[in-house]
Parts: C-alpha cells; structure tokens; sequence
C-alpha cells in the first residue's frame, strides 16, 4: 500500500499547467484569476491550446497511477481506487510548487478513466452539460464531484472506495471556495468569455 500511495503521489505532483505557464513565459499560474495551478487557470494564462494539453497530462498522471497499482497488486480494487486518490491528492497538494496545485478535478476523472471508464465518460458528459447550461466551468466541476460518490454507489462499488470518493468530493467542493465567493460577486469567468479571449 505504502508503495502505490507514493507512487500515486509523486504522479500527481507533475503541474502540467505550472509548467507550460513557466514555459511560455506567461508568468505565474498562481497569480491568476483562481490563483490555482490546474487546467482552468490555463485557459487564462497561456491559452486554451495549453489547456488540452494540461487536462489530458492531468488526468493520464491518475490514469497511470491505477494501472501502475492493477499491475503491482492485481484485483486489488481498493488499492488501484487509493493509488489513485494519491495522484489526486498529490494534484492539490504538490509538494514541488510549495503545496499550491490544483483543484484535482482533470486527475479525479483520469482515477474514473482506469477504474470504471464508463462512470469517466458518464461524468464527463453530465459535468460538460452543466457547464454549457450554466457557462461556469466550475459548476460543471461541482456536478462531478457531487455525483461521484453517489454513482459509485449506485453501481455497488465497496464501501472503503465510496468513503474516498466522498472525502475527495468534499476536500473539491471546498477548493472551489473561492470560486464561489467570485460567482456571488459576478467575478468568476465564464467559459465563453475564456474562449473569446484566449487562443
């Protein structure tokens, strides 16, 4: 277990959009709009060509640490849910950018993505929905999260890995917090505004 929790971990500290934004000398990540260093945030700093590249990194980094788990310990479904939780913990909290990540949304679906792809793809288009419907990429995010625990649910998974998923989904739900505070101050992005602006 100690092996896939670091393993996951350190997976989750590749900051993709730190990266780029340091590579394309937009400046720091941090010092944007939600101040976090996720996919979002990308769109507003680099552009949203870097954006793609940042979500799909961010969650192929979870994605792997799942598989990496099936391989080390196979059938151990619990272990591969942990292992990757870890990447997404270490998605957030990254220890090589000061603990300052993201807010693990991209990474949590790439955990879904070597889990239960279908449970991935469902969220995806749920979650794309309510971003369309109510032009706030974050709200989208919110949907996911809440949703999560309660599918997992409904398709029988283990209790440990709902546990998870709900302590995951709580820890999301708050570093959305400021993006809440923005929306009721009509400050946060829209996601069109994000798209007419960047390229």
């Amino acid at each position: 277990m100690f092996s896939v929790a670091v393993i996951g971990y350190l997976l989750g500290n590749i900051q993709t959009g730190y990266i780029l934004t340091r590579l394309t000398r937009k400046g720091d990540i941090h010092r944007k709009n939600s101040g976090k260093a996720g996919a979002p945030n990308t769109v507003v700093t680099p552009g949203w060509k870097y954006n793609l590249v940042t979500l799909f990194i961010n969650a192929i980094k979870a994605t792997s640490a799942v598989y990496i788990s099936n391989f080390l310990y196979p059938d151990e479904t619990v272990l591969a849910f942990f292992a990757g939780i870890m990447a997404v913990l270490g998605d957030i909290y990254p220890a090589v950018i000061k603990f300052k990540g993201g807010k693990g949304i991209a990474p949590l679906l790439g955990v879904l993505l070597g889990f239960d792809i279908r449970l991935a793809l469902l969220l995806v288009i749920i979650g794309g929905a309510a971003v369309i419907i109510s032009n706030y990429v974050m709200l989208g995010n919110v949907v996911i999260v809440v949703l999560l625990p309660i599918f997992l649910f409904y398709y029988g998974y283990s209790t440990p890995v709902i546990l998870m998923s709900m302590s995951i989904s709580i820890l999301a739900i708050w570093k959305h917090r400021i993006n809440f505070q923005r929306l009721v101050s009509g400050e946060e992005e829209t996601f069109r505004s994000l798209f007419k602006t960047k390229k």
